[in-house]
C-alpha cells in the first residue's frame, strides 16, 4: 500500500488515510426512516466499500469516462461516489425520486454525459430498467456486489485537476449544466468551509439535502470526512413528511453544525407545535448554515425566537452564498453576532443605486465575507470593470474551489469560466447574480437573468414573491412571478401555489378572488401590472431541489401551455365598476379621455373595462408611465398635473375629476 500523506492531495488520499488511523470511528449514521439509526458506517467500512465498487468498475474496464449513480440517501451512495473516484472515473451524482419532475432531468443528464454504466440501489434499477432512454446502460446494484471484490482494487494515479465528479446544477435559471469539479477543487472548499465554521474532529452534523445536491454532497459528505467528524443523514423525504425531524435528530445528537436552504427554517416555524419544540435542546447546535435561496431577514428572526426556549440563538446563523460552478460556499457569515441586515430604497435599487433607508424599504441579509483564498468582486457586466462599494453589479468570483468548466459544452464554459477584467485580471466565474459589497460582506439581490425589466426599471422577482407569500400566508405554498417576451412587450405572469389546507380552494370564486387578490398586492407594492394569475395544485410549482423556485423551468411551462395543476388561470382584466363609465365620458374633457385612453393602451383593454375605482398604481402605473403621462398631458393639452396627484396614489375616478378642473 502506498505511504499514506499528511496532506492528502486527493479524497482517495483522505478516506484511505482516515480509514488507516481511524478505522472503527463512525464516519456516518444513517436515519433511514428520519427518525431511528438504522445503519452505521465507520471510516474502515467505507475504505472496503469504496475499493468494492472501484474494483467493479475496473472489471467493466471504465476508465476515466462518467458513472452515473443513482442511489438515494444510505451507505450505497457513498460506496459509489468514492468507488468512482478509487477508480479513477467520473462520479456523476443523480436525483433518486422517479416522480415528474426528477425523471426527465435523469434522462437528460444520462444523454448528456453519455455514460455506459449506472450505480444503483433496488428500487432506482427498476426505475432505469422501466425508461426506454436509461434501459441501455450497465447497471449495478451496489450492496449486491460481492465485499470480496475489494481484494482485486488496483490504485489509480490520480492527478488532482482532472475531473472527479460532475456536478450538475439545479436549473434554476439555465438548462442543466455538469459543473467539472475536480480533486483540489473539492478539496479546497472543504478546507474553506471547515475553516470558515471553524470545525473540528469533535464536530457532529445533521443533514437532510439530497446528496446529489451540491450543498449536501460537500457540507454533509466531504466536509466531514475532511475534519474527522461524523454525519446523521436523514433522507429528504422524512424532512418533507415531518420538517421537524431535522430539529429532533439535532437535539437528540446534540449536533453542533448543519445546513438548510431559507424555506427549512421557515417550515419547522409553521409545521412545529409547541409541546413539540419544548421537547428540543438545540443548545449544542453552533453552526446553523442558511443558503442554497434567498436568506429573509424574517426568516431568521422568527426562527430564533421561535426556538429560543430549546437553546437556538440568532447568533448561530451562518447565512452563506454558493454556488456549484465554485464548488459550494463562496462567503459565509459566522461571527458571533445576529446576522447583519441592510434596508434599501426600492426605487434606488431598482434603477441600481445601494441606498440605505430606516424604513418601508427592502430587507438584505448579508452573506459575509469571502471563504479564504477566494476573491469577490462586484462587476459592470457590460463594461467589464468593478464598481465601488455599495453599488449593485454581477458576483464574480476567482479562487482554487472555481471549477474548469461545464461538461461538454465549451461556448457556456467559455462565457462563463476564466472571465477577464477590463483591467487584466483574469481568471474569474461569472455568477450571473447581482450582488453589492458593504464593509466587505456580500449581499445578494437577485438573478440577472429574473430581472423583471419594464419601462427601463429593474424588478427583482424574489422582492414581489415575497409581498404576495406574506399577503396570503394562509393560502400560498409557493409564489412565483416572471417576464414572457410577447414580442411587442414583457408580460407579466404570476404563478400561486396553494397550500394543502386552504379550504376555500374548492370554491370557484375563492379562487378567483385569491388570484384577484394576488395581483393587486404586485400593483401595490411596485405599480407592476400582473398580465396573468394561475393558480397551481400543491406540488405543482417547478421547484430546485433545494426547494428554490425555478422561474425559468415556470416560464418555459407557461410558453408550452404545459403547466400542470392549473386550477385556475386568468388573463387579469380590471373588473367592470357599477359606475357608469359612459356618463364620466360624457363629462370629461379631452385630457380625461386620453388618460383613460393611455391607461387601457398600457393595459391592453377596452377603456370600458376599466375601474374607477381603483388606484393608479393599482391599475399598474408605474413611476416612468406617470413621467410619461404627465409630459403628454402638458405638451398635447396644456394641462399641467403635479407630481404629488401620483405620490397620493388617487382613484382612478378622483384622479379623472382633478384633471376635469385644470
Amino acid at each position: 500500500m502506498n505511504a499514506i500523506r499528511s496532506d492528502p492531495t486527493t479524497l482517495v488520499e483522505l478516506v484511505t488515510q482516515r480509514s488507516a488511523t481511524m478505522p472503527e470511528r463512525t464516519a456516518f449514521t444513517f436515519l433511514l426512516d428520519g427518525e431511528h439509526a438504522q445503519q452505521h458506517l465507520s471510516y474502515a467500512a467505507l475504505a472496503t466499500q469504496a475499493r468494492t465498487v472501484a474494483a467493479w468498475l475496473q472489471q467493466q474496464r471504465i476508465g476515466h469516462e462518467p458513472v452515473l449513480i443513482l442511489c438515494p440517501t444510505g451507505p450505497d451512495f457513498l460506496a459509489a461516489l468514492f468507488g468512482c473516484l478509487f477508480a479513477g472515473a467520473i462520479a456523476v451524482p443523480m436525483p433518486t425520486t422517479t416522480g415528474r419532475r426528477s425523471l426527465p432531468q435523469v434522462v437528460a443528464i444520462a444523454q448528456h454525459t453519455k455514460a455506459s454504466v449506472v450505480l444503483t440501489s433496488a428500487v432506482t434499477a427498476a426505475v432505469c430498467a422501466s425508461q426506454p432512454a436509461l434501459q441501455h446502460l450497465n447497471g449495478q446494484v451496489v450492496a449486491h456486489l460481492d465485499p470480496a471484490l475489494a481484494a482485486n482494487w488496483q490504485p489509480q494515479p490520480l492527478n488532482p485537476t482532472t475531473t472527479a465528479l460532475l456536478q450538475y446544477t439545479s436549473g434554476s435559471t439555465a438548462a442543466p449544466k455538469g459543473v467539472m469539479l475536480s480533486q483540489r477543487n473539492l478539496l479546497a472548499n472543504v478546507a474553506q468551509i471547515s475553516q470558515r465554521c471553524a470545525l473540528t474532529s469533535s464536530d457532529v452534523g445533521v443533514f437532510w439535502l439530497p446528496l446529489y445536491h451540491d450543498m449536501g454532497l460537500i457540507s454533509s459528505i466531504l466536509a466531514p470526512i475532511y475534519v474527522a467528524g461524523q454525519a446523521v443523514l436523514l433522507p429528504p423525504v422524512a424532512f418533507a413528511e415531518q420538517p421537524l425531524r431535522w430539529l429532533q435528530a439535532i437535539s437528540q445528537y446534540q449536533a453542533t453544525i448543519s445546513s438548510a436552504p431559507d424555506m427549512a427554517y421557515r417550515l419547522c416555524v409553521g409545521r412545529s407545535k409547541a409541546e413539540e419544540r419544548s421537547q428540543l435542546d438545540l443548545r449544542a447546535w453552533r453552526v446553523a448554515i442558511c443558503g442554497a435561496e434567498p436568506v429573509r431577514s424574517t426568516t431568521l428572526a422568527r426562527f430564533a425566537s421561535t426556538f429560543a426556549e430549546a437553546g437556538f440563538r440568532a447568533e448561530y446563523f451562518c447565512p452563506a452564498y454558493g454556488l456549484a460552478e465554485a464548488t459550494l460556499m463562496v462567503t459565509a457569515r459566522l461571527d458571533r453576532s445576529v446576522p447583519r441586515t441592510l434596508m434599501l430604497d426600492r426605487q434606488q435599487l431598482a434603477q441600481g443605486q445601494v441606498s440605505p433607508v430606516t424604513e418601508g424599504g427592502q430587507t438584505f441579509v448579508s452573506c459575509g465575507l469571502p471563504v479564504a483564498d477566494c476573491e469577490v468582486a462586484i462587476v459592470a457586466p457590460e463594461l467589464q470593470v468593478r464598481v465601488e462599494e455599495q453599488q449593485l453589479g454581477e458576483i464574480w468570483v476567482r479562487g482554487p474551489n472555481v471549477a474548469a468548466g461545464y461538461w461538454n459544452a465549451p461556448q457556456a464554459s467559455t462565457e462563463t469560466f476564466g472571465v477577464t477584467l477590463t483591467t487584466g485580471e483574469a481568471g474569474f466565474l461569472r455568477t450571473g447574480d447581482l450582488g453589492f459589497l458593504h464593509a466587505g460582506e456580500l449581499f445578494i439581490v437577485g438573478r440577472m437573468k429574473d430581472l423583471l425589466i419594464v419601462n427601463g426599471e429593474n424588478y427583482f422577482p424574489e422582492d414581489l414573491e415575497q409581498h404576495v407569500a406574506a399577503a396570503h400566508e394562509a393560502a400560498l405554498e409557493g409564489v412565483a412571478i416572471f417576464a414572457v417576451d410577447t414580442g411587442e412587450r414583457e408580460q407579466i405572469v404570476l404563478l400561486l401555489e396553494r397550500r394543502r389546507v386552504w379550504y376555500q380552494a374548492t370554491l370557484a370564486e375563492q379562487r378567483r378572488a385569491l388570484a384577484d387578490s394576488a395581483q393587486r398586492t404586485v400593483a401595490q407594492a411596485t405599480g407592476l401590472w400582473v398580465d396573468a394569475v394561475g393558480l397551481v395544485a400543491p406540488g405543482h410549482l417547478p421547484r430546485t431541489t433545494s426547494g428554490k423556485i425555478q422561474r425559468f423551468r415556470c416560464r418555459e411551462h407557461f410558453l408550452a401551455a404545459q403547466t400542470a395543476g392549473i386550477e385556475l388561470f386568468v388573463y387579469v382584466q380590471p373588473a367592470q365598476t357599477p359606475i357608469s363609465l359612459a356618463a364620466q365620458l360624457q363629462a370629461a374633457t379631452p385630457a380625461s379621455t386620453f388618460i383613460l385612453a393611455f391607461l387601457a393602451q398600457r393595459l391592453q383593454c377596452q377603456i370600458a373595462a376599466l375601474d374607477l375605482h381603483q388606484s393608479l398604481r393599482d391599475l399598474g402605473l408605474g413611476s416612468l408611465d406617470a413621467a410619461l403621462l404627465r409630459a403628454q398631458l402638458a405638451e398635447q393639452f396644456g394641462v399641467q398635473v403635479p407630481l404629488a396627484w401620483f405620490l397620493e396614489n388617487l382613484r382612478l375616478e378622483e384622479f379623472l375629476a382633478r384633471v376635469n378642473t385644470r
